[in-house]
């Protein structure tokens, strides 16, 4: 064997070793019970920003079988029915005039949000005595028909408006006061 084959067969042998020892020496670690985190928030905040104001009406009851609407849109825009006989609604006054208003905040970006409405009354005037004629709510309605998706962080504002309806055959007229009536609105994922 010449020295030269010597040299590389030494080479050969020393670089073999040095393998066998690093595979000797091999080290492996495992991490047991590792985390996994996660935060569920289906919560967000629905608030009444504006409550559904028809402003200042002259309301007038039928002695007959007629009746009449107020209808306020979900813009806020009025619209009276034509009279009938004597059943009657005349704007007067519309300065607080407004749709009612609902504002969503916190819920899901870019997400579908559904709205319901129930428990529905009609409107009364509590001053006015027990004898004074109600006005029927006969629709309520909001602009979130078609379905409408939070914005990209979260916010979504619904608008509703109403119909209101004189009875028909009163055996008083509405007295002047403050009427009042209540609903409730769910807002859901």
């Amino acid at each position: 064997m010449s020295y030269s084959n010597f040299k590389y067969a030494a080479l050969g042998a020393c670089a073999a070793s040095a393998l066998l020892a690093t595979e000797a020496f091999a080290q492996s670690q495992t991490v047991t019970g590792a985390t996994i985190n996660l935060t569920v928030q289906n919560a967000f905040t629905l608030a009444e920003t504006s409550a559904l104001d028809f402003g200042v009406l002259a309301v007038f009851c039928d002695g007959g079988n007629n009746t009449t609407t107020a209808t306020l849109s979900t813009a806020g825009v009025l619209a009276t029915g034509a009279p009938a006989a004597s059943a009657q609604v005349i704007d007067i006054d519309g300065a607080n005039r407004t749709q009612g208003v609902f504002d969503i905040t916190g819920a899901a970006p870019t997400t579908a949000i559904t709205v319901t409405r129930a428990n529905i009354t009609n409107v009364t005037c509590a001053a006015c005595g027990g004898g004074n004629p109600l006005i029927t709510t006969t629709a309520l309605t909001d602009d979130q028909g078609g379905g409408q998706s939070t914005d990209a962080n979260g916010a979504l504002t619904i608008n509703v408006g109403a119909t209101l309806t004189t009875l028909a055959s009163c055996g008083t007229q509405y007295a002047d006061g403050a009427y009042q009536g209540t609903y409730d609105l769910t807002a859901s994922y």
